[in-house]
């Protein structure tokens, strides 16, 4: 090469590491991190995958990108200012594309035509976390003396690692483009790697350490041939189903487990992952759930099972992975008082991004967090292949997976089609499935026999598919009342169960509806009274985090705390995953999915009788008053939903009016007997009296069906753009766009000069934030104080620039406390009311599920 070209610049602005020295930097680390891989996944590598990755900033050698240094003088040092001037105007300076364009120029002239050219240099272009599409053939294309220097760092790769990869790139390509933004990555971090560089002697040795210091897979070895008893000391003898995949099932696959709620399906699942990583089979787990607060309850049983199968568990190998889990100390490298000085919004932006988001939480051996964390490894979402290589070979358990909107569901359905492709073994965990449901998610192929039975496994290998049934552990009878009721009427009700000594729990389907419902308790309470207890996602995180630990140690397994009757209003926070045991259950109406999932709350543990206060376990299920009325009067859709009310916002209304049908027939319900039979009746398209208002609704069902399943195929297209950072939360989940996060604060801002707005949050001390200094303890007192409000209710000019540093969000409002209210600061027309009890009520409200991501 004609000269030394920059890849790195010193903290002074000079030119420092060169561009051959960091492509082999991170030539090496990919080296290691292929060696790591289990052989199911280096089966599917085409060889030359560390050339290629070795080649990765090639397009560095460019005049757009080595202008970029003010100190550079061009590749001999002698660049007059007006050479340099032609440069900076003529040439690409995105050197992604660059690179992109060499490649494929390489590949055509050093190896004539090849299949799967264009694809090996778009993973090449694609190593900032997004394709970059030609518009042109001449895009990124740079002078002929200087491409004949990349050439040259190319030949010099082949020599050491082998030639670039040759023939179709085929379902390897996220895995590769994911492992060249991670080696990238490590190679970059000057804790390793210094900006200055060090020599390309040192590369390799530098690799070694960097792998060590990041503790990749160190500690992470599970102990061999321990029994059931040894790994759930808690349930030393498997039941049934827990041990037909304990003996029975070694293979890579999916599998499918349905069984009731509290039936053991987690056991199970890590039992059968268990068998899968000590049989070399797969590499790791990530435990994927629908919210926030059952991914923390799961987080804590994932701990206990590592620890009893041998595995350090600790930051290296096992994080928490969603939108709060940095605000877990146990889930960051960084500690409190820790502080980082930055140069500009962008600076700071990206240092609480590398400690705060999850997307290089699924680099870890073993995790847990929201399902979020996976599908974004599918949608056309930047680093979605850095996800993409998280998952790879790994057992993904999903959780609850009934619980998801078609929107999402079709989401989950690709994505377990993309865990198979990277070699990935999926366990799907579900009280509730239909048969149409279960075929898609074995596959739009899979031919499996109409089975009544339950609980059931079943199973899609190489071998083909299976299925194996289990006699159900006991059927538990329920009384059920469905009617339609007030309010009022169902508060009084409430009160006298509780006011009996009994626990009641009462789930409503919004947030207003859950606020309502408490304040008719409290207008029934007496003083001495039962206790009455609120539980949604409307409290700021502090708030919301003492109340569900409160109430979860008070309704659980031990007798202890347990009160001698009380009332928990909750939303559908409590509906999934939580260990809320309930005397007596209300319930607004909801889909019967869901229904069994809150029935699952009820006599969910073993307790004396007269400590229940009670003979059986019953269900109040409360109808919309009208909702038969207009549906017997043929009303109009329109008319209909609005005899629904809210929850028509939050569930579609066929789906709500068959649920009525279905649970007014019968006086009591056995279960999990009924599970199977419940579900298929509600969603089964062909019923008796059927009216003309029910094709109607049912043909608008399918519209919808068909509109969000197409949505979410073209979410995971690359053709679909790529969205950004901000936008990536919003993407798995239709409609959260809903909701925004506020900051509450007790007084206005007060800006202190160069130092920085002192803020004073409704919970803690105040604190000083500085655009230019990203302080761990600032970031967290922020995040306590955020509360989610109604998206119609802020706007952006309520955005403060001096918060961004500190935010996931994109748009960042706050309000400050003045009597009770919140009055938002930069327009004070706008107000939230405050309770500590009740949590945040908007003036303005809309109708939404209390969605917890």
């Amino acid at each position: 090469m004609r000269g030394n070209y920059w890849a790195k610049t010193t903290e002074k602005g000079l030119p420092g590491c060169s561009v051959e020295e960091h492509c082999r930097s991170a030539a090496e680390v990919a080296k290691l991190l292929i060696g790591q891989l289990p052989e199911s996944i280096l089966n599917r590598l085409p060889g030359g995958i560390s050339t290629l990755i070795g080649c990765h900033d090639v397009g560095k050698i460019s005049p757009g990108f080595q202008t970029k240094c003010a100190a550079w003088r061009g590749p001999d040092g002698n660049a007059t200012e007006a050479e340099l001037f032609r440069w900076r105007r003529d040439y690409e300076s995105n050197h992604a594309l660059t690179s992109q364009w060499l490649i494929r120029k390489y590949y055509k002239e050093q190896y004539g035509v090849v299949k799967g050219a264009r694809s090996w240099s778009r993973c090449v272009g694609a190593h900032h976390g997004q394709y970059i599409e030609n518009k042109r053939t001449t895009d990124g294309q740079v002078p002929s003396e200087w491409k004949s220097d990349a050439f040259e760092l190319i030949q010099r790769m082949e020599q050491l690692y082998g030639e670039l990869p040759q023939g179709e790139i085929g379902e390897a390509k996220e895995i590769i483009i994911g492992l060249m933004i991670v080696a990238d990555w490590i190679a970059s971090d000057e804790h390793f790697f210094t900006a200055e560089g060090d020599g390309v002697e040192s590369c390799g040795i530098r690799a070694e350490h960097a792998m060590q210091q990041l503790a990749f897979s160190s500690g992470t070895e599970l102990l061999r041939n321990l029994n059931w008893g040894q790994l759930f000391p808690h349930a030393p003898s498997p039941r049934p189903l827990q041990q037909y995949l304990w003996e029975k099932c070694r293979e890579p696959g999916i599998y499918i487990i349905e069984d009731a709620m509290g039936g053991g399906k987690t056991e199970a699942a890590l039992g059968l992952a268990y068998h899968l990583i000590t049989n070399q089979q797969a590499q790791g787990i990530y435990f994927a759930l629908p919210t926030q607060t059952t991914s923390n309850r799961i987080f804590f049983r994932m701990l206990d099972f590592l620890q009893k199968a041998g595995a350090e568990a600790g930051p290296h190998n096992l994080r928490l992975a969603h939108g709060n889990s940095w605000l877990l100390r146990d889930s960051l490298f960084c500690k409190e008082g820790e502080e980082y000085q930055t140069s500009s919004h962008r600076d700071g932006t990206m240092l609480y991004r590398w400690f705060a988001s999850a997307k290089r939480s699924l680099l870890t051996r073993y995790g847990v967090g929201t399902i979020d964390q996976a599908l974004l490894g599918v949608l056309s979402v930047k680093h979605s292949f850095v996800r993409s290589y998280g998952l790879t070979g790994k057992v993904v358990i999903l959780d609850e997976v009934h619980s998801y909107d078609v929107y999402t569901g079709s989401l989950v359905s690709i994505l377990i089609r993309k865990l198979r492709e990277w070699g990935a073994t999926v366990i799907v965990l579900s009280a509730t499935l239909t048969q149409g449901r279960l075929r898609e998610l074995l596959g739009s192929d899979a031919d499996i026999p109409n089975s009544s039975l339950y609980p059931l496994i079943s199973i899609r290998t190489e071998q083909g598919i299976k299925t194996a049934s289990f006699a159900a552990a006991g059927n538990k009878e329920i009384q059920i009342e469905c009617s339609e009721s007030r309010a009022e009427d169902a508060a009084a009700e409430a009160y006298e169960h509780a006011s009996a000594g009994q626990c009641v729990l009462w789930i409503c389907n919004t947030v207003k509806s859950a606020q309502n419902a408490y304040r008719l308790l409290q207008a029934e309470r007496c003083e001495g009274g039962p206790e009455i207890g609120l539980l949604h996602a409307r409290f700021p995180y502090w708030r919301r985090e003492e109340l569900e630990n409160e109430w979860i140690d008070r309704l659980g397994k031990g007798d202890a705390k347990r009160p001698e009757g009380c009332v928990l209003v909750a939303t559908q926070v409590v509906e999934q995953s939580i260990d809320i045991d309930a005397d007596y259950l209300i319930t607004e109406l909801a889909p019967t999915d869901m229904l069994l999932q809150r029935i699952g709350r009820l006599w969910r543990h073993s307790r004396p009788l007269c400590r229940r206060h009670a003979e059986m376990p019953k269900v109040k299920i409360l109808s919309p008053i009208g909702m038969e009325e207009a549906h017997a009067t043929q009303s109009s859709m329109i008319q209909f939903q609005k005899a629904i009310g809210a929850s028509a916002f939050v569930y579609h209304p066929y789906v709500l009016w068959r649920t009525l049908q279905i649970w007014q027939k019968p006086g009591s319900i056995r279960l999990p007997g009924d599970i199977r039979n419940l579900i298929e009746g509600t969603y089964a398209e062909e019923v008796e009296e059927k009216l003309p208002l029910d094709d109607k609704m049912l043909e608008d069902l399918k519209h919808e069906r068909e509109k969000m399943e197409t949505l979410a195929e073209m979410n995971c297209s690359p053709q679909a753009g790529t969205a950004s950072d901000a936008e990536e939360e919003i993407t798995t989940r239709y409609g959260t766009q809903q909701g925004q996060s506020v900051l509450l604060l007790r007084c206005k801002p007060e800006v202190l000069g160069v130092d920085g707005i002192r803020y004073t949050p409704l919970y803690g001390d105040p604190i000083i934030v500085n655009p230019n200094r990203w302080q761990f303890h600032v970031a967290k007192r922020i995040a306590e104080n955020l509360v989610q409000v109604p998206a119609g209710f802020v706007n952006k000019d309520t955005y403060d620039e001096c918060l961004e540093n500190f935010s996931f969000r994109h748009i960042f409002s706050y309000f400050y406390l003045d009597s009770g209210r919140f009055i938002c600061y930069k327009d004070e027309k706008r107000a939230l009311h405050w309770n500590e009890m009740i949590g945040v009520e908007a003036a303005e409200d809309v109708t939404e599920p209390d969605n917890d991501l």
